[in-house]
């Protein structure tokens, strides 16, 4: 028995058989553009006050804002999610088993439309303003919402009840409208959610304080003036 041909037959055998495996490479998404439902449901708010084309959802490094912390960040016209909430919600208009997902995209729109409307320059300048007084830090009972940071804290049936809407910083606008969102386009979406049953309650002084900026969502008048963190 030749052994130096049987070990050589075996090499040649092995080499062939590895060359045949097939690696299979998967493409991990990283970023994408509105869908045509999340286009139609912020229509009905912002109108065409956004240029719906240029807005992407990108997902977060590990070491990013929502990667540390798990908040979604939408700076620079782009709304930038963790990994899993990215995979998870590849279209906001169709939620289904998390229609807490749904308003929480409306609120970050309303950070797209202060970026597109009032550039980029105001739009941080104001971020950087809540964050230096505490305001994604520390946390208060708002009477609308209950515990929650203190820059998005709004009191619409108290103290804030004659305040314009450009009145209030980006936050607390980025609030009022999922407040409405919530009122008026989702009350066949698990109506026993604590955020619908409050929404519902606050709808007539969120029309009230809405109401400009629903008849022209295009007039820069609307864009958030105040830098200032409300305390109770």
């Amino acid at each position: 028995m030749n052994t130096k041909n049987i070990i050589h037959t075996h090499t040649t055998q092995l080499s062939a058989k590895k060359n045949q495996v097939r690696t299979s490479q998967v493409a991990i998404k990283h970023k994408r553009l509105l869908t045509s439902g999340e286009i139609d449901m912020c229509r009905r708010i912002f109108k065409d006050s956004i240029d719906y084309s240029k807005v992407l959802i990108k997902r977060s490094s590990t070491w990013s804002v929502p990667g540390l912390t798990g908040n979604t960040f939408s700076p620079m016209g782009t709304i930038n999610l963790t990994s899993s909430l990215f995979d998870q919600f590849p279209d906001f208009s169709n939620c289904q088993n998390d229609y807490s997902a749904e308003h929480h995209f409306i609120h970050e729109m309303t950070h797209i439309w202060q970026y597109q409307l009032g550039g980029g320059v105001r739009h941080i300048g104001q971020a950087a303003m809540l964050f230096r007084q505490g305001g994604y830090i520390c946390s208060s009972i708002s009477p609308d919402y209950g515990d929650d940071y203190t820059a998005y804290y709004t009191d619409l049936t108290g103290k804030h009840v004659d305040r314009k809407f450009h009145e209030f910083n980006l936050e607390q606008q980025g609030r009022i409208i999922e407040l409405w969102h919530d009122a008026v386009y989702m009350q066949h979406k698990s109506p026993k959610r604590r955020h619908h049953i409050q929404s519902r309650k606050l709808l007539g002084y969120v029309e009230r304080t809405l109401r400009e900026f629903l008849l022209n969502p295009s007039d820069k008048k609307h864009l958030p003036q105040s830098q200032i963190v409300d305390k109770p």
